[in-house]
């Protein structure tokens, strides 16, 4: 066989070959490249992820120390924090925990003297061989010895709550209260 050598037959077919092997190649590099930005965009966000878990770490922790605070745990940790920002409030935190803590001691204190305090009035109020009854603003009873069950037949509890007015006999009701509701009965 006799063939018969076309040098632009040739020259044709060498160029689409390699027009074919550059296409393929083209879509190749197209792939690595987008693979490789994906792999590049993942890394970042894991690095992005990693610092702002980093920095929101010590916000975390103190706010887990701010509810503890908030319901009453004054003995919660308070975590070590190195940003200066952070520390700072950190450091505001432990200073209001420490000044709660001294009002709730003041406030204690405060509360076992005004029961010390009830207390002794009670004593001096059920002591004193009269009938006692004290009444609010609004001329409500309030308290009452217990005299009143030999003066007025009501016990002390009955009266709790009930108008002064319904200890004035229904026909000097009308001349006494208007001195009741000024508070100078």
């Amino acid at each position: 066989t006799n063939i018969a050598f076309d040098a632009q037959r040739a020259l044709c077919l060498v160029y689409a070959v390699q027009d074919d092997y550059i296409k393929a190649r083209n879509r190749n590099t197209n792939k690595i490249i987008v693979l490789s930005a994906a792999a590049i965009a993942f890394l970042v966000a894991l690095v992005i992820y990693g610092y702002v878990r980093r920095l929101l770490a010590p916000l975390e922790q103190l706010s887990a120390v701010a509810l503890a605070l908030g319901d009453g745990n004054y003995t919660a940790p308070m975590p070590v924090i190195h940003e200066p920002e952070l520390a700072g409030l950190a450091g505001a935190l432990d200073t209001m925990r420490t000044k709660i803590i001294v009002r709730d001691r003041e406030i204690l204190d405060s509360n076992e003297r005004l029961q010390a305090s009830l207390d002794y009035a009670d004593l001096i109020i059920e002591s004193v061989p009269e009938a006692i009854i004290i009444v609010n603003s609004n001329g409500a009873i309030i308290r009452a010895n217990q005299q009143v069950k030999a003066l007025f037949g009501y016990e002390p509890q009955e009266l709790i709550g009930c108008g002064v007015e319904a200890l004035v006999p229904p026909p000097q009701r009308a001349a006494d209260l208007p001195s009741v509701s000024r508070g100078t009965w």
